[in-house]
């Protein structure tokens, strides 16, 4: 008997067979390093591209002490402490009033982050600069005209810094400082990137922080960009390959002839050449098991000395 070709059963046959085998229960041990999944907050950035921002945070950490050390004359300690990320509605409930902010624009004029400065900070940068550093520990102080223009030069320079770290065209400061009032209004649901950096002046323990807030999009197509220099996979390729992969996995069969029960008297009675009467005929079809549940049934046959089932 030859072997019967092999039939494309297509997409809803293999649907047909997956919907009849049960899923194995998952044990407990595989759960242990599982995280939770905060759908509150964006995911633009999986653990690659964090790391990725990590190595250019600290490049940028290195930039911003240079152009300070250039405009005070003097060496600070820039160290970057973290990255967030956060939907616009977030933001706004998360940055104090207080703080003074300078947008920044691409090549193209268009704004896309800006920076971010606590109050402390801002008084302890101006008040280095003006032979000052002492009085850093007033409370709610405020800034003069002239500390407010020499925040604004200060606040380009850390600006600048992002273009001497990347060669993705020319990052510029837009506009002028403002305090309680954000530097660029975001739209509903876009995804907003923060890096955080730690400051610390000459000779003090104290440390002051500042921000980097920008559309993640951006960091993409910037900090990112050499990372999407690979071929880009469409929907419908990676589609095909899962298809192809679940295609390939090896599935057992078991085919099922007949089965009858026997009492433990008749077991132990059996011996050699006796024969075991089932209650299925010869042309009966048979059952092919997938995990121990029925799939197919067909009719016992032979192939070249093996065993066959015409499948039915």
């Amino acid at each position: 008997m030859k072997q019967a070709p092999k039939k494309n059963s297509g997409r809803k046959r293999l649907v047909n067979i997956l919907a009849k085998m049960p899923a194995c229960p998952q044990k407990d041990s595989d759960l242990t390093n599982c995280k939770d999944y905060n759908w509150l907050e964006p995911h633009c950035f999986n653990s690659t591209h964090i790391q990725k921002i990590n190595l250019f945070a600290g490049k940028l950490a290195e930039q911003i002490k240079t152009q300070l050390k250039k405009y005070y004359g003097q060496n600070f300690e820039v160290k970057f402490d973290s990255i967030g990320q956060f939907f616009d509605e977030q933001l706004k409930s998360e940055t104090p009033s207080e703080n003074y902010c300078l947008a920044f624009t691409d090549e193209a004029g268009s704004i896309f982050g800006y920076l971010d400065i606590p109050q402390a900070t801002a008084v302890a940068w101006t008040r280095q600069l003006l032979g000052d550093s002492h009085n850093t520990e007033e409370q709610n102080p405020q800034l003069s005209s002239l500390e407010i223009s020499l925040l604004h030069d200060i606040a380009a320079e850390v600006i600048n810094s992002i273009s001497l770290s990347i060669p993705q065209g020319k990052i510029k400061p837009q506009g002028c400082i403002t305090k309680n009032l954000v530097a660029m209004k975001f739209s509903p649901g876009q995804e907003i990137c923060k890096l955080t950096f730690n400051f610390t002046l000459k000779d003090s323990e104290k440390q002051f922080t500042f921000s980097y807030l920008v559309l993640c999009n951006h960091i993409t197509n910037r900090v990112l960009a050499d990372a999407d220099t690979k071929p880009q996979i469409t929907d419908a390729e990676i589609k095909e390959k899962i298809i192809q992969n679940i295609k390939n996995i090896k599935i057992p069969l078991n085919s099922m002839i007949c089965k009858q029960l026997f009492s433990l008297d008749e077991l132990l009675s059996l011996e050699v050449d006796d024969i075991l009467i089932f209650d299925k005929k010869i042309d009966d079809p048979v059952n092919i098991l997938a995990n121990q549940r029925p799939i197919f049934s067909g009719t016992i046959a032979k192939n070249e000395g093996h065993y066959a089932v015409i499948v039915k």
